[in-house]
């Protein structure tokens, strides 16, 4: 407590009679100035910029927090807290906010003592298969060879959301999830065949999830803060499919796709196994690191609300917040491709954005969007 300068955090910028789309610009600008100041050893993990319209209109907030600070469960917490505590402000009082029953640092010491246990071990045999198992397609090697990053996002309409959203699930009995990672995977599979290269049908990913729900009750992480994330390789394999009637969706994509469900179904409870083996065990840790890693890392945030809200509330988020994506750093970078895909609940319904991050030395037959010039494409077919 007391240990930041909170208002060296926090900067003003007037933008009293500026239109929406100069203010939308800026916006854009600021938040690519101000993730470049963060830095975790100096102890600054995020700045705030109220972007201030004059007190007869709407203004912005532009609150950007660090990775390692908050995952997306998080910033619902943090909304929630800020809208409590500004109106206890303006009312003259005290804010009071809900304090979190399990502390992150009581998460951490917890899944070290889980990595420990001998049950964990039951699952080696198959973390090793698994990454064994995956085609080192196109997209696998130059791992960590520096090379420059491009970036480019893409929405559904709302009409095809809400198909994703509903019909497909509900045909399937399966989860929006399981709907992305089976487009993925063909995807992978029919770029392979459309590239003349030999490589089957199986596709390795790295699949980053929610970690929240690892430790049994009586844990409580729903108010607590932080960076709550299960990360581990998914191998899976459409089988031999005749491509035609994938894309003209026949009852080859129904196989796929159910074929793909249940494989992926299989990793759902283990997920978090993984993590411990691989990073908190010192009796397994090396020999994992030892075998191939994935080149494509995926993960899909669920459904957030943007676009201001129904309601006309002050704190709604804005939809451009969900399209900065994966922060992959522009040397180094652990993956050829990664994926971060979100649902975005804005007055006119719900749309998929999905944000993708690629290597130019992997990749250089493809052209970015800017992110000012982002239009919905109209997508039939993943």
């Amino acid at each position: 407590r007391d240990a930041v300068d909170v208002p060296a955090r926090i900067r003003r910028i007037d933008v009293g009679g500026l239109t929406d789309d100069e203010i939308d610009s800026l916006v854009w600008h600021e938040r690519e100035c101000t993730a470049g100041e963060l830095d975790l050893r100096a102890g600054v993990a995020f700045t705030v910029t109220w972007l201030d319209a004059g007190p007869s209109a709407r203004g912005r907030l532009l609150w950007v927090v660090h990775r390692l600070a908050v995952d997306g469960a998080s910033w619902r917490i943090l909304l929630a807290d800020l809208a409590t505590a500004c109106a206890a402000a303006m009312a003259g009082t005290t804010p009071t906010l809900p304090r979190p029953v399990t502390s992150f640092r009581t998460w951490a010491a917890h899944l070290a003592e889980l990595a420990a246990g001998d049950e964990q071990l039951n699952g080696l045999r198959r973390w090793t298969e698994t990454l064994k198992g995956g085609e080192p397609g196109p997209e696998a090697g130059l791992l960590g060879t520096g090379s420059a990053r491009s970036r480019m996002t893409l929405q559904l309409a709302e009409d095809e959301t809400a198909a994703l959203l509903t019909t497909v699930p509900t045909a399937f009995h399966a989860t929006v999830e399981d709907a992305l990672l089976a487009g993925l995977t063909l995807a992978v599979a029919d770029r392979r065949r459309h590239h003349g290269t030999a490589h089957g049908t199986s596709v390795l990913l790295e699949v980053a999830g929610d970690g929240r729900a690892v430790l049994p009750a009586p844990a409580d992480l729903s108010a607590t803060v932080g960076c709550f994330s299960s990360i581990h390789p998914m191998l899976l394999d459409p089988g031999e499919v005749e491509w035609r009637d994938i894309w003209a969706g026949g009852a080859d994509l129904d196989r796929a796709f159910m074929t793909i469900e249940e494989q992926a179904r299989e990793y759902a409870d283990n997920g978090i196994a993984y993590g411990l083996l691989r990073h908190l065990n010192p009796d397994t840790r090396a020999e994992l690191a030892a075998l191939p890693a994935p080149r494509i890392r995926f993960s899909y945030l669920g459904t957030f609300e943007g676009g201001g809200g129904s309601d006309g509330g002050d704190w709604t988020t804005e939809p451009e917040w969900v399209l900065r994506g994966s922060d992959a750093t522009e040397s180094g970078a652990d993956h050829a491709i990664e994926i971060s895909a979100v649902t975005v609940d804005g007055p006119d319904g719900a749309r998929l954005a999905v944000h993708w991050t690629w290597s130019e030395a992997h990749f250089s037959d493809t052209t970015p969007v800017p992110y000012h010039h982002l239009t919905p494409p109209q997508l039939s077919s993943v």
